[in-house]
């Protein structure tokens, strides 16, 4: 099939509230160490070692935290491995961030492993991008909550993998075709932007406010959308900056679109373009540190 015929073929989606999302797609619960996890979190009695304990009986599951907590993330001296010490070091409420994402994405898991991958590459510099802009030009953002947030802000993208896999690879060749972003593409073609997925997964799955709005709000279009009353405007323009950032250095987009984005980021941040310059020399070093991650992972 031509990419013509595929983009004429591709069926409508009419997603209009969750409970048409909900009728028209099984989405499984999260594991059960979620709400255990929860449950721990609320008692006057929660100690580290419970944790550990509940933790530790998923070997797969502990193997990917000691990953990520080992990761450039967190940038630890020094190696962890064990991990009671990986928990009384970061504290069980970043532990239930990372027990969380890791949960979602695998809840959403489809058959496609490469674009799997793809995934994680993408939300990984991603995060990291959103930590380098969030340390160098924001004060009041709780970066606790950054972690889930960044790492979760298109899983969205998820939901076309798992249940639209021929709308997911409209959107992706568009997007390669003509050097444009995925959130333009997913508009070009008339459906569902991966935001309006991201919201919806949020709330059937009752995540972190905080996941819900970088869902919301993690594309190109946030950034003209900002209003400087929004108690959550800080929140929403570093994680729609990270995106880009990462986006911007990652894809081959058309020339036009970068000098928009150059622009729209130069604005956005009130920096000189010798800045910029300076800045996305710094997202483009943290690949490596991305590359590493991945090898580690999978």
């Amino acid at each position: 099939m031509s990419n013509a015929e595929l983009f004429k073929n591709l069926p409508p989606i009419k997603i209009e509230s969750d409970e048409l999302f909900r009728s028209h797609n099984v989405l499984p619960p999260l594991p059960q160490i979620v709400s255990r996890i929860q449950e721990l979190m609320q008692s006057e009695n929660i100690n580290v070692s419970e944790i550990a304990k509940l933790v530790s009986v998923d070997v797969a599951l502990s193997a990917q935290i000691l990953k990520i907590v080992n990761s450039a993330y967190y940038s630890l001296r020094k190696e962890i491995s064990d991990l009671k010490i990986a928990i009384a070091f970061l504290g069980i409420n970043e532990i239930y961030r990372i027990v969380l994402s890791l949960s979602v994405i695998s809840s959403l898991k489809s058959g496609n492993e490469n674009a799997i991958r793809d995934f994680w590459y993408r939300s990984y510099y991603t995060t990291l991008s959103v930590k380098l802009l969030s340390a160098k030009y924001t004060r009041f953002i709780d970066r606790e909550e950054l972690w889930s947030a960044a790492l979760l802000s298109d899983i969205g993208s998820l939901v076309y993998l798992k249940f639209y896999p021929d709308h997911f690879k409209a959107i992706r060749e568009l997007s390669q075709q003509k050097g444009i972003l995925y959130s333009q593409a997913e508009a070009e073609l008339k459906l569902p932007s991966s935001s309006v997925f991201g919201s919806l997964l949020s709330t059937y799955w009752k995540l972190p406010n905080s996941v819900k709005i970088a869902c919301e709000n993690h594309t190109y279009e946030t950034l003209k959308e900002l209003r400087s009353t929004d108690s959550n405007s800080d929140f929403k323009k570093i994680i729609s900056l990270g995106c880009l950032c990462a986006d911007f250095s990652m894809m081959e987009l058309n020339a036009d679109l970068k000098d928009n984005i150059t622009h729209s980021i130069i604005t956005t941040l009130d920096i000189k373009e010798q800045e910029f310059l300076l800045l996305m020399g710094e997202i483009r070093d943290q690949l490596l540190d991305v590359e590493m991650f991945m090898k580690a992972l999978f």
